[in-house]
């Protein structure tokens, strides 16, 4: 493998892995921790699919909806 090819990978990486904070974060400042680490992985494989231009958006339109449903404080006693 080529030195080039692997920096490229890396970068990819952490390009999703940065945009992929923001719904981890939402996700868990509203108690959907589940839902926001969905969304931190899909931006991850969006930022080695097209990199900023896919996990940009994403991870924006991710946000908007975790910080759009209601808050989950804590589970009903069963």
């Amino acid at each position: 493998m080529d030195g080039r090819f692997i920096g490229m990978l890396v970068g990819a990486l952490l390009i999703g892995a940065l945009c992929g904070l923001g719904p981890l974060l939402a996700g868990r400042s509203r108690g959907r921790n589940t839902e926001g680490l969905v969304g931190f992985i899909v931006c991850i494989a969006c930022g080695l699919i097209l990199g900023i231009i896919l996990a940009g958006p994403v991870a924006l339109i991710w946000t908007i909806v975790l910080l759009t449903r209601p808050k989950i404080d804590k589970l009903p006693p069963p």
